[in-house]
């Protein structure tokens, strides 16, 4: 009788061992994840903010030639009445 106690006792025991090791294991795996979508997330947000800075300085600098290029042309529109003559 007292055999078949200690044999479940050990079996559940070795059971309970089990499943807390694979629940630490399982934490330990989800810590990780996280930590690294976390690392992940901050990589990708210098990105997008290196990406938007480069497309400012490229839009402004694309503003800049344009306006010196409608500073030097000479358009339909400004046409006086000495060209008109």
């Amino acid at each position: 009788m007292y055999n078949d106690i200690i044999a479940g006792i050990t079996i559940a025991g070795t059971f309970f061992t089990a499943g807390f090791a694979g629940a630490v294991w399982d934490f330990k795996r989800a810590q990780r994840k996280k930590a690294r979508q976390a690392k992940q997330d901050a990589i990708m947000q210098q990105y997008e903010e290196d990406l938007q800075e480069k497309f400012e300085e490229g839009y402004q600098a694309f503003q800049t030639d344009l306006a010196y290029a409608r500073k030097h042309s000479y358009s339909d529109n400004d046409w006086s009445m000495a060209d008109v003559l």
